[in-house]
């Protein structure tokens, strides 16, 4: 499955722009969009008096090529209201493909009870919908590192592939070429969307078959802050071109609020 959804990561993103700056280090490759977007958050009537109902409508809309597995999606903080028959169509929203960004619309019943204290004219109700999800960031253009013999490398440069998916931006950093016995790669992982990693980074380094990564974690996440740094090395065991690239896995959370007046008869 894993490999499934990496296919899925390089092929569905031909869209996405490359660059390169003239010394090998590559422009930022950005996926359109944020991840899982909140495209609408709303109430079909934001003034309710007691009594009253009416229904919260939210809509997302996925960017995501690699599959996304929405954990918890819920109303919290509701106050004074009443939230029930929760209903989302499609049940599960399928990964991005080129020229499609498939939606999810979910729909909850909102209620002000008939007995509600209301001490004032009118009170601001402001809810909030917790949004968490399972969500990942590959790398889509590889790396390509060429292994030399020591005596065969005449000079070097330091090159670079980054790639962010609106929630977290990842980047490979290595000298080339590389020596047999190997070059040290430079990791970092960050976010920069408008949501937060709720888990540590879990990692997966390609090619495996031959693996080319030594001594580089399997998970880690930041001591502070909001970014992660490491470095592991690089080696082969023959004089040839790799293609490198990394997969990293989280959880991810988003947390929109929703505001409506409750009103005096």
């Amino acid at each position: 499955m894993v490999l499934i959804a990496l296919t899925v990561a390089v092929a569905g993103c031909t869209d996405l722009p490359t660059g390169n700056d003239g010394n090998g280090n590559s422009e930022q490759e950005r996926a359109q969009g944020q991840g899982l977007e909140v495209m609408e958050l709303r109430t079909t009537d934001n003034t309710l008096r007691p009594g009253q109902s009416a229904k919260a409508v939210l809509r997302l809309k996925n960017y995501h090529t690699e599959e996304v597995s929405i954990i918890n999606n819920t109303l919290i903080n509701t106050g004074l209201v009443e939230v029930s028959g929760k209903s989302c169509s499609p049940s599960e929203i399928r990964p991005a493909e080129q020229g499609l960004r498939p939606e999810m619309r979910c729909e909850w019943d909102l209620t002000v009870p008939e007995d509600v204290d209301m001490s004032t004219e009118q009170k601001a109700q402001s809810m909030t919908l917790y949004l968490k999800y399972d969500s990942s960031l590959t790398l889509v253009r590889p790396l390509e590192l060429e292994f030399k013999e020591f005596e065969d490398i005449n000079s070097t440069a330091t090159v670079t592939r980054s790639f962010s998916n609106g929630e977290v931006e990842g980047s490979l950093s290595v000298e080339t070429p590389a020596t047999l016995q190997g070059r040290t790669a430079d990791f970092t992982v960050q976010e920069v969307g408008d949501g937060r990693v709720t888990s540590p980074y879990s990692f997966e380094y390609y090619p495996q078959q031959p693996s080319v990564f030594n001594g580089c974690p399997e998970e880690d996440e930041p001591v502070v802050g909001n970014q992660l740094e490491f470095s592991c090395n690089i080696e082969a065991d023959s004089a040839a071109s790799r293609n490198l690239y990394f997969s990293t896995y989280y959880k991810y959370a988003k947390e929109p609020t929703l505001n409506i007046n409750i009103v005096n008869n």
